[in-house]
């Protein structure tokens, strides 16, 4: 499953009598990965202004709580504004490649160390705040 969307099988490609899904993308799932990577970049290159380090670090933290946040938001509804949003966006606003290439010194050494475990909690908070929200908002409707 790629943006939400199932892929579907194609004839032919079996392994050992099971079915292989091929993800074929549609033209406008390409489209709103790319524009959400442009606003993700976008937005990135903003909070960068902070400094390299803690831009980054906050680039990081924060992807991962919208990410977990839309995450249980969005589900599998609305395959096209997650490509957008979660695939593009979130996706070119964090950075963990420039992550790793600072953990290559004694201070991103450090920076990783506590970075990669408060992401991980980023996204689960997020994921929880997102579930309220669902909730509440079947509550209201």
């Amino acid at each position: 499953m790629v943006c939400g969307i199932p892929s579907s099988p194609r004839p032919g490609n079996t392994i050992r009598g099971y079915r292989r899904r091929v993800f074929t993308p549609r033209p406008a799932d390409l489209l709103a990965v790319l524009a959400g990577g442009f606003v993700g970049t976008a937005a990135r290159q903003v909070v960068l202004l902070l400094g390299p380090t803690a831009g980054l670090a906050v680039a990081n933290l924060l992807g991962c709580a919208l990410l977990g946040i839309l995450d249980a938001i969005l589900g599998s509804r609305w395959p096209r504004l997650r490509c957008f949003l979660v695939v593009g966006g979130i996706g070119a606003f964090t950075s963990w490649s420039s992550l790793a290439v600072q953990g290559l010194s004694v201070t991103g050494l450090t920076i990783l160390v506590f970075e990669v475990p408060a992401g991980v909690g980023a996204a689960w908070l997020g994921r929880r705040l997102g579930t309220r929200l669902v909730r509440l908002g079947r509550t209201r409707t």
